[in-house]
């Protein structure tokens, strides 16, 4: 129901000719009157890279030959890899075996058990809402980066409450508790940004053109580390022991962060132009690069102001006679008639 009362997408409806209906949901998407010059030069700005994909989609593949495509191949890289990353930390295998994990960490009864996965499944839900609450003030790289950190550790936590439960002396009932406290720390590090940020990211960072085949590649990969996780864990659990194999997903967790740390940039505020701009750039790191295009700029109001400036930037003055003569930049004009009754000019 809530789906009847979404606007279309500006971008899309530009790029089907439709420009008084993109002004109208661009108009209700900024809160704007549709004669706003934020709005006005933003649906320039639009309709400017509406008519840049359309010439592109004439020359350039839509199949994987568009792998050419530096800036694309840099953005799948990213985007791929960050959706394999979400499912290799073990995030299935948490939620499909969280009472199995429980029984596995000491809880006895089916109840607790059962309960005991309701409440992860709670604590991911909670956590999502607060990854939507907080993305666009907080950004998509810290939360992304500390959402990481926070899985690894818990993943650490997890695996050292394994190593220490056949210890004597320690109770079914302790060693059950420090794994639902550490698998509640992991659902509550995951869902806010591991959890949403991969498919939100990988909606932002390819061209309009590339987007439905940059999509289906991450997501592609995103079920494959599905299907992978899910099939090994019990065999991982039986070949490397319970905390070896929560270990094992605690160092693809840390590589992951160093990875992203290095590679992931910030897209909170960035139009899609300055975001494809950054896997443009001559760094092949787009943490460091800047778009070319308006360097500097890293909000939406300011990449609009920039382009109302850019799209009524007025003509460069007429040069000036070096001995500063005004008579140089006087447009000339036609005096009273001459004595052959013909105009000249002066």
């Amino acid at each position: 129901v809530a789906f009847l009362y979404l606007p279309e997408s500006p971008r899309w409806l530009m790029s089907k000719g439709r420009r008084s209906e993109a002004l109208i949901a661009l108009s209700r998407l900024r809160s704007e009157p549709e004669d706003a010059p934020s709005v006005v030069a933003e649906a320039a700005a639009l309709q400017a890279s509406a008519d840049e994909d359309a010439r592109a989609a004439q020359v350039e593949t839509r199949s994987f030959g568009a792998c050419s495509n530096v800036a694309f191949r840099r953005a799948a890289l990213l985007g791929g890899g960050l959706q394999l990353l979400q499912q290799l930390v073990g995030i299935n295998t948490v939620m499909y075996y969280s009472a199995t994990i429980l029984q596995m960490g000491g809880l006895s009864s089916d109840a607790g058990a059962i309960w005991g996965a309701a409440l992860i499944s709670l604590t991911n839900a909670l956590g999502a809402y607060l990854g939507v609450r907080v993305v666009e003030s907080s950004g998509r790289r810290p939360l992304v980066l500390t959402s990481l950190a926070v899985v690894v550790i818990a993943l650490l936590l997890l695996a050292l409450a394994f190593a220490v439960q056949s210890h004597a002396g320690v109770s079914p009932e302790l060693a059950g508790g420090v794994t639902l406290t550490a698998l509640m720390a992991y659902i509550a590090g995951f869902a806010p940004g591991m959890g949403t940020m991969p498919w939100t990211i990988n909606s932002e960072i390819y061209a309009q053109d590339l987007r439905s085949l940059g999509t289906s590649i991450s997501s592609a990969l995103n079920w494959t580390g599905n299907l992978v996780i899910s099939l090994t864990f019990l065999s991982l659990c039986e070949a490397l022991t319970k905390q070896g194999a929560f270990a094992l997903y605690a160092a693809i967790g840390a590589v992951g962060w160093l990875a992203l740390f290095l590679a992931l940039p910030e897209t909170k505020g960035r139009s899609l132009e300055e975001v494809v701009a950054l896997f443009e750039g001559g760094s092949r790191n787009p943490v460091a690069s800047r778009p070319p295009c308006c360097p500097g700029l890293g909000r939406k109001s300011e990449y609009v102001e920039f382009m109302r400036e850019r799209t009524s930037e007025p003509p460069p003055p007429r040069p000036s006679h070096p001995s500063g003569d005004v008579e140089m930049d006087r447009v000339p004009h036609v005096s009273e008639e001459g004595p052959d009754g013909r105009g000249s000019l002066a």
